[in-house]
């Protein structure tokens, strides 16, 4: 079977170019919830999911090619590339230059994936310290008014600003 060495060059450029995207968005991610401004960030996030959504379309165009050359797992399987370029070598495609390019590109998406994975994760450590302050915020609210409350009562009904 012949190979679309151009299909497959575009396809994981415009792969390298989605992780590029989101990245960035996963940054702006952090800063927003380093800053908490947390409404900024659900704008953000909406956007995020809107780009990972538009992944979907990659990911059918790699499991389309991968049939082609008989890969049975799809795109996200983590074996995916070493399946890929096996069978692109079982497939008798020889052109070093393709080669040499697919296995950069592929470099690159693994390296900003793993990047984003690192920010994400700390972000997340970051929000759920933000989320731990927040609810003792609201417990201590919540135990105020409480006591408002019975004052209120215990002084016959009214709380007196004096």
């Amino acid at each position: 079977m012949q190979v679309d060495e151009a299909a497959i060059l575009d396809l994981a450029s415009s792969e390298l170019e989605f992780f590029r995207s989101l990245k960035k968005l996963i940054k702006l991610s952090a800063d927003l919830i380093n800053s908490e401004n947390m409404e900024e960030l659900m704008v953000v996030l909406e956007e995020k999911q809107t780009m990972i959504s538009r992944y979907e379309i990659i990911l059918e165009e790699w499991n389309s090619i991968g049939l082609s050359l008989d890969i049975k797992d799809g795109r996200d399987n983590p074996d995916f590339w070493v399946i890929l370029f096996q069978a692109l070598q079982d497939d008798q495609s020889k052109n070093d230059v393709f080669s040499v390019k697919l296995r950069s590109l592929f470099e690159q998406i693994k390296t900003l994936a793993e990047e984003s994975v690192n920010i994400e994760d700390n972000s997340q450590e970051v929000l759920n310290e933000y989320v731990k302050r927040l609810r003792t915020r609201i417990s201590q609210v919540s135990k105020g008014r409480n006591a408002c409350k019975g004052y209120a009562s215990a002084s016959g009904g009214s709380i007196s600003s004096r």
